[in-house]
């Protein structure tokens, strides 16, 4: 899990979507029981293979898994890339992905992406149908794909409480709306190297 965090997962072993993978993924405030089961499993003692075989788990594990699989046909059928940088549309379709999902299917095409998430109805107050956001991310699956551009640049130009860090960020979508923003977004792109380069 480490490595997914810093990024230094390899696109293959993100492909494979092991049990561990699946796992960290069914870890959620969503799922308050399943992440409570699993952090008394874990500080019992127990280990990650005798983890994945609870009943319990396993069926969290499963449902991340499925969850994973329509991540991936929304990504398939929802992604453009616009001068290296992936638009993935995932807003008003009830699916949430990280940029790992959506750079390892625009691969050496795309040094970062760009996932829109949300409703046009979603507010804060309602986590089951969140506002629209946008977050940005680097390429880490291409040699040398982090550390090139500050993403955060984009997150923070329309949303002065957006930003993260410069290879993984996001912001709340302007009044102006998805359209208006991403075109924003995508005239700062297309400047990066005066722009956005580290």
């Amino acid at each position: 899990m480490d490595a997914l965090d810093s990024g230094g997962i390899s696109k293959e072993d993100f492909l494979a979507d092991g049990k561990v993978l699946q796992f960290s993924r069914s870890l959620s405030l969503q799922h308050p029981e399943h992440l409570q089961n699993a952090l008394n499993l874990l500080s019992s003692g127990l280990s990650l293979k005798e983890i994945l075989q609870d009943e319990k788990i396993s069926q969290h594990v499963d449902r991340a898994k499925s969850d994973r699989i329509l991540a991936q046909k929304v990504v398939e059928d929802n992604t453009t890339i616009v001068d290296r940088l992936a638009i993935c549309r995932m807003d008003e379709k009830g699916v949430r992905s990280n940029g790992y999902l959506v750079t390892a299917w625009a691969g050496d095409d795309a040094d970062a992406c760009c996932i829109i998430h949300g409703y046009s109805d979603g507010s804060i107050e309602t986590p089951d149908r969140p506002a629209l956001s946008a977050s940005f991310y680097a390429n880490s699956f291409i040699e040398n794909g982090q550390d090139i551009y500050d993403l955060s640049r984009l997150a923070t130009s329309l949303d002065p409480t957006g930003g993260g860090h410069a290879n993984a960020c996001g912001c709340r979508v302007s009044s102006a709306g998805i359209e208006s923003d991403m075109q924003h977004w995508i005239d700062i792109w297309r400047k990066r190297d005066s722009l956005l380069r580290l």
